[in-house]
């Protein structure tokens, strides 16, 4: 039988009601509070047994400050008189033990308790939880600028909705989080002043439960949208980041048990993150570039051509629509090249089809070009055409703006094709589709289409 146990913390640092239930309902178990590290809460095997738990809190201490503390041995010191030893912390929290069902309580004075935690909530959750928001915000603030550009890209590029999506939960973790300790400590203030003790922060270790859980999940979808190169590249980054979080810990805290200094230890702390996180992505970057890892998968060719002397590369890739679907080409050759990304909201490829006479020709013809935009979630229909409006016009002013239209000239229930007008005047090649779930924008290498050749275009687009 293991002789140790570990669990992830799901308390907050204010919860010392929870804490103290939860480490006597352990010990009731047989597993009894040994220490807590980077990550988990560490437990070791004991018989059953009825202990007590107390939970104090010194606002002064910090990860960096040697210890013990002149005010730790102090109240260590007092506390042990009065029966309690103390068998851990967690910041500014300090937690004793006693196996004494009658120990009197550590703590007797609720006001000042209150006061103690505002001090420690201030240091570490208020100081750390302001931070973090400032980045989130600003990677948010980054996605949604980016996103303006283009939205398109941005709704059928599952890697970046999931990426996203996890920073928006990041942000409502902590939001709730900040609301569940100034809700309790609105209540526990009232409480005090009815002369009742600090209440316990009801539901908060549920909430940390359905907080990670929605993030593993969000993180597994992250993780699924990356392809096959990109997720070793990830895996062997995250492992590195975290082999650098756990080695700089360690010397952190070996540096507070030798008695360094706590400026002392939070210089040679954040010179040893700077340095070690800029080796690693540097080696990391440099790793990608000497060795051409490709995170993104690489397409290889169908073939090659002879253009002018020089060789060209060309592609055999399934396209929605081909040329020869609705008209005579007259070559023999042609090259075919689809570059697609979808998500569970919006499908996107951008489709190129050049032809071309044998194997060494001197002119390659460009013979349709054109974006598919497949709208899986109808409600983003309006909302994605005006966004491709707004992209084909973005380099336009407005006077230009008001030159240019579309107008449709083939219409039937299985779509409308429209075609560009400037000044009044068709556009030679520039082309619209829109279907129940597509809008196609298109350059052709004809001048003109017949009506028949408009019919098999839309058709093609509304199968």
């Amino acid at each position: 039988m293991a002789k140790y146990k570990y669990q992830i913390g799901t308390f907050n640092l204010f919860d010392y009601a929870g804490v103290e239930r939860h480490l006597e309902k352990m010990a009731a178990k047989g597993w009894q509070f040994d220490s807590i590290g980077s990550f988990f809460w560490k437990y070791k095997k004991i018989e059953p047994a009825t202990l007590k738990y107390s939970v104090t809190y010194i606002p002064e201490v910090s990860d960096f400050d040697p210890e013990p503390l002149e005010k730790q041995k102090e109240i260590e010191a007092y506390c042990e008189e009065a029966g309690w030893k103390k068998v851990g912390s967690w910041m500014q929290m300090q937690i004793f033990c006693s196996d004494n069902p009658e120990a009197v309580p550590i703590e007797t004075d609720e006001e000042l308790r209150l006061e103690v935690i505002g001090k420690s909530m201030k240091k570490n959750l208020l100081f750390s939880h302001g931070l973090l928001m400032a980045v989130f915000l600003m990677n948010m603030f980054t996605t949604f600028s980016t996103a303006k550009r283009n939205w398109v890209e941005f709704l059928s590029d599952s890697h970046r909705l999931w990426n996203t999506g996890v920073w928006m939960w990041g942000i409502l973790i902590l939001l709730i989080d900040l609301a569940f300790y100034f809700g309790w400590m609105h209540k526990a203030k009232k409480a005090v002043k009815e002369g009742l003790g600090c209440p316990a922060p009801k539901g908060y270790r549920y909430w940390t439960l359905v907080a990670w859980g929605v993030l593993a999940v969000l993180i597994l979808g992250l993780i699924a949208s990356y392809t096959s190169g990109m997720l070793w590249f990830m895996v062997v980054y995250l492992t590195g980041i975290f082999f650098i979080i756990f080695g700089v810990r360690k010397v952190q805290m070996k540096l507070k048990k030798k008695g360094f200094s706590k400026e002392g230890n939070w210089a040679v702390t954040m010179i040893l993150c700077v340095v070690l996180s800029l080796l690693f992505v540097g080696g990391a970057v440099a790793a990608v570039m000497v060795f051409d890892i490709s995170l993104t998968g690489k397409k290889e060719p169908a073939g090659t051509i002879l253009l002018n002397g020089k060789e060209w590369k060309i592609y055999q890739d399934t396209l929605p629509l081909y040329v020869e679907d609705f008209a005579e080409t007259g070559y023999s050759g042609s090259s075919r090249e689809a570059r697609e990304q979808s998500s569970f909201l919006v499908g996107y490829g951008d489709y190129e089809e050049y032809l071309f006479e044998g194997q060494e020709v001197t002119s390659v013809k460009v013979a349709n070009t054109y974006e598919v935009i497949t709208v899986k979630a109808k409600f983003l229909y309006d909302f994605l055409l005006e966004a491709f409006y707004e992209r084909e016009f973005r380099h336009s002013d407005e006077a230009e703006k008001q030159k240019t239209e579309y107008r449709a000239v083939y219409e039937a229930e299985s779509g409308t094709m429209y075609r560009q007008y400037y000044e009044g005047l068709p556009v030679v090649h520039d082309w619209l589709v829109l279907t129940e779930n597509k809008i196609v924008s298109m350059h052709l290498y004809l001048d003109d289409l017949t009506e028949e050749q408009m019919k098999k275009i839309v058709d093609k687009f509304a199968e």
